[in-house]
């Protein structure tokens, strides 16, 4: 029964978003987040670790690829350095083609989250978009998983751009890597905003993106108490088409409320044609010609109800106003707090990811030099077994060239740094 009524609601919501996306055209897309969000002089000023970049894509590279297969791990600091010092688009060609080969390495679980920060800043700063939303979707060719500061560079950058395909594939995504919790307002409002901009742009909506895009209003939308926010929620229902979870999520929300439930009169419309509409002429065609009914009527009968019952309740609490001059006031009201907090604490962040690099070098450094006394060592007491007399060893030879090149070809680093 419940995969019926989901097939039957998605077909309807499916009509459902065309036409919402035809009620108002956008003519201009605001700016949200200031310029100060993106702390410019803080990202350009940071310490780093020096390196040439020459040197090091040679010693990456050498070590992932020999005859077609990976000759030694590559050190998640390696990468991350390289990816911190990109400066012009092509080292973002070589970017990519690393992220792709330390993703299908043995130390892939090692990927620093200030390499993922630092690969789509610098895609961003470069006037690379594509190639940022493009990586971070792709999860099996990069694992990329940004943090929710990162998703929010990304959203406003785009929404600037008036780029909005790329705008909606990000707020999807974040809906997907769950990032859109009620903890982290300043995300939810930018997918919201993203959301919201992107229905009213004309575009005609896929079957699967519709549902995503319902569940994005969804989560954007969890734990706030708004007309904007309770009518998009609603909306979000509507167009994920699932009704069982829709009476569940509504209930909850209504009998939760301190006052009433106000919602926008497109928010009740939306839901009576995902849900209601046409039921009866639907309800004949689910029944055989023998009279046997595929699904369970009483079931479907009493979840009927239960949603009739709340239609009703928002029916009595309808508001005059529209979601056009409702949602840009509702968001910019909180924008100023919510970006402070982010502010404040980027400097330290990227202060912590210079600490945590610079200390992984250094083991890695220390790592090499007690390998390199190991294996000195080792062929030291060779020596003495072989030529030394007992109890008065000779004194080790000078290596030759020859032989400190066998030795060096037998150093390796400890990869998990």
């Amino acid at each position: 029964m419940a995969a019926h009524m989901c097939k039957r609601a998605v077909f309807r919501a499916k009509i459902l978003a065309t036409s919402y996306s035809n009620l108002h055209k956008v003519t201009c897309i605001r700016t949200l987040l200031s310029d100060s969000y993106y702390c410019n002089d803080v990202w350009m000023d940071r310490q780093k670790l020096p390196t040439s970049l020459g040197e090091l894509t040679k010693k990456i590279e050498s070590k992932f690829m020999s005859k077609g297969t990976i000759k030694h791990l590559v050190s998640s600091v390696d990468l991350d350095t390289y990816i911190n010092n990109m400066e012009h688009t092509n080292h973002l060609i070589q970017g990519q083609d690393f992220l792709y080969k330390y993703r299908h390495s043995p130390s892939s679980f090692y990927l620093r989250d200030s390499t993922v920060h630092a690969w789509i800043r610098t895609c961003l700063q470069l006037n690379s978009a594509d190639q940022a939303v493009s990586t971070v979707i792709d999860k099996t060719q990069y694992g990329l998983f940004p943090d929710n500061y990162t998703f929010n560079l990304m959203l406003d950058t785009y929404l600037r751009a008036g780029d909005l395909e790329n705008a909606v594939k990000v707020a999807m995504e974040m809906m997907e890597q769950e990032v859109l919790s009620p903890d982290q307002r300043l995300s939810q409002l930018l997918a919201l905003y993203t959301c919201h901009q992107y229905l009213n742009s004309g575009v005609e909506l896929e079957e699967e993106t519709q549902k995503q895009i319902g569940q994005v209003l969804i989560d954007s939308t969890r734990g706030q108490d708004h007309l904007a926010a309770r009518s998009y929620h609603i909306i979000g229902h509507a167009m994920l088409g699932d009704c069982d979870k829709t009476v569940k999520d509504l209930s909850k929300m209504i009998d939760s409320g301190s006052t009433k439930f106000v919602v926008v009169q497109k928010a009740v419309d939306h839901l009576k044609e995902a849900f209601l509409s046409g039921r009866s002429e639907e309800t004949q065609a689910d029944v055989e010609d023998d009279g046997i009914v595929i699904y369970d009527v009483e079931a479907e009968d009493k979840l009927m109800n239960n949603l009739k019952e709340l239609v009703s309740c928002l029916e009595q609490n309808v508001s005059a106003d529209t979601l056009s001059d409702d949602i840009e006031p509702y968001i910019t009201s909180q924008l100023s707090e919510l970006e402070k907090e982010h502010i404040d604490i980027y400097p330290s962040r990227l202060a912590n990811d210079y600490k945590l690099a610079s200390e992984a070098m250094q083991k890695q450094i220390q790592a090499k030099e007690d390998k390199i006394d190991q294996i000195k060592a080792k062929e030291r007491e060779i020596w003495e077994l072989m030529i030394g007399e007992p109890g008065k060893p000779d004194p080790a030879p000078e290596l030759s060239e020859e032989d400190k090149r066998i030795i060096a070809k037998q150093e390796k680093y400890i990869y998990r740094y």
